[in-house]
């Protein structure tokens, strides 16, 4: 069974039941499903593939964990930095994953 087919068959089973709760929000298994799906096919129209490396930095909340499970449903590979790394770590980090994508956390910009 693919990863897909995993979210899919959990979607059909659990959709309004609870994925995940964190940092006061909470999504049902259906809301987790709806929005990593639509980060995997924006991140595929922006040009990513199969195996690029995408930074994440974000805050340790639900949306982190979508992202991180997004990048992987859209078979990308997640390179995690701590959004408040010194920026001489953060620029060695982003210089040694090549990465072809970044997800920011708005709040942290």
């Amino acid at each position: 069974m693919t990863m897909e087919e995993c979210f899919r068959k959990a979607e059909g089973i659990k959709a309004g039941r609870v994925f995940l709760a964190a940092g006061g929000e909470s999504l049902t298994y259906g809301e987790f499903l709806d929005r990593s799906a639509r980060l995997a096919r924006a991140w595929s129209d922006a040009g990513l593939k199969q195996g690029d490396r995408v930074v994440l930095a974000t805050r340790d909340d639900a949306s982190c964990v979508v992202f991180f499970l997004a990048l992987i449903r859209a078979w990308l590979t997640a390179v995690i930095m701590d959004p408040h790394s010194p920026a001489p770590e953060a620029r060695n980090l982003l210089k040694a994953a090549s990465a072809r994508g970044i997800v920011l956390d708005q709040e942290l910009k």
